[in-house]
């Protein structure tokens, strides 16, 4: 990035996210290990698969050592150094070193974030290595580089006839992330012919999993620059927390049992996230059912009632099982492999590129 692109690389080392930030911190640990072994092979870097979670004291000397660095060009090296020496368990660290990053922890919550790993350009956060694509082409568009980005978002192609695997979701019906990739979701189901089950969740928020300040507002920033990246409009909201998601998932058993479960949640994500349509009144329920060909005088005989809570509650644990808390979740399964689960709208290429994985093994 810095031999590419014509702007100033300023580097500020930063202490992890605090616990509340994590959702969940007992599982976010070991998933976020799991998840940047997966991903590392499909944007062409290295992360042991057999990751060590390097101990408080080995993370402080690491730090302590690149501090001074910050701003001198031999940092990237001996990060990536004593990165992967970090992680791989070998770092050895000789006493307890307090990691003095109060003054980057700072400048990072004034300017509205609360991870590492995060990029800022001229007001916009990226995050990781799924955002690189989008800053590089920002730069690009801005003058201050050309040619196609270093690191390009993954893409895989899964092949038709899939129907010897499954695939399940889990999406919820208040979740931005959701909304501008459910279609997408619904899309590769259908081209590769695999075995599709829906599994809707409860809200984290719902489920008792924090949202503190800055980060909602980043999630609904993050969500319409995601949109528009797959051309999906995201914007005109009505949020549905509390009572009315609860109303709106009352209605699903019935749209399940009419074999409109699909068709369900991707209109009722289209009204609250993407045109503004009121569902949090029966008024805005009855367009989201008349929509997709059910009839609204049957859908008010279960409006509000109880018979979704069981399966929610049911799949929730499904996915905590598979330890992740966030939605959309996924989880792919069929062949000799165990299944395998991922999080997150931008690990749709991840979930196909292990489907056309699998289909490859059955077919050896």
């Amino acid at each position: 990035l810095r031999e590419k692109y014509d702007v100033e690389f300023r580097v500020h080392l930063t202490t992890p996210e605090r616990s509340e930030f994590q959702g969940d911190p007992e599982r976010y640990p070991d998933w976020a290990r799991h998840d940047a072994a997966s991903v590392a092979p499909g944007f062409g870097v290295d992360f042991p698969s057999e990751s060590v979670r390097p101990t408080e004291a080995a993370v402080n000397s690491v730090i302590a050592e690149l501090v001074p660095l910050a701003g001198n060009p031999e940092f990237s090296e001996k990060a990536l150094e004593l990165g992967t020496a970090l992680w791989k368990g070998a770092s050895n660290a000789q006493e307890e070193t307090q990691a003095n990053c109060d003054e980057a922890n700072r400048l990072r919550r004034r300017m509205g974030h609360y991870a590492g790993a995060m990029f800022w350009f001229d007001g916009e956060w990226y995050w990781g290595l799924d955002r690189m694509e989008l800053l590089e082409r920002r730069l690009v568009d801005e003058g201050y580089g050309s040619g196609d980005p270093i690191v390009p978002q993954p893409s895989f192609q899964a092949p038709a006839g899939c129907d010897a695997l499954k695939l399940e979701v889990f999406p919820s019906l208040r979740s931005p992330y959701t909304a501008i990739s459910f279609d997408r979701i619904c899309d590769l189901a259908d081209r590769t012919g695999i075995e599709f089950v829906i599994r809707p969740v409860m809200p984290m928020m719902m489920r008792g999993v924090p949202a503190p300040g800055g980060k909602p507002f980043y999630v609904m920033m993050d969500s319409a620059r995601e949109g528009r990246r797959y051309d999906t409009p995201f914007g005109r909201i009505v949020d549905p927390f509390g009572p009315p998601v609860i109303l709106g998932f009352s209605l699903f058993p019935l749209a399940e049992r009419a074999g409109r479960a699909r068709e369900f949640i991707s209109r009722y994500l289209r009204a609250a996230w993407m045109e503004g349509i009121d569902i949090t009144k029966a008024s805005g329920l009855r367009k989201v059912v008349e929509d997709i060909g059910l009839d609204w005088a049957e859908a008010e005989k279960v409006l509000g009632g109880d018979e979704a809570e069981a399966v929610l509650e049911d799949n929730v644990n499904e996915m905590l099982t598979a330890g992740l808390w966030g939605v959309p979740s996924f989880r792919v399964s069929g062949g000799d492999a165990p299944p395998f689960s991922c999080w997150g709208q931008d690990r749709l290429w991840r979930v196909e590129q292990e489907i056309e994985r699998r289909m490859k093994e059955l077919k050896q």
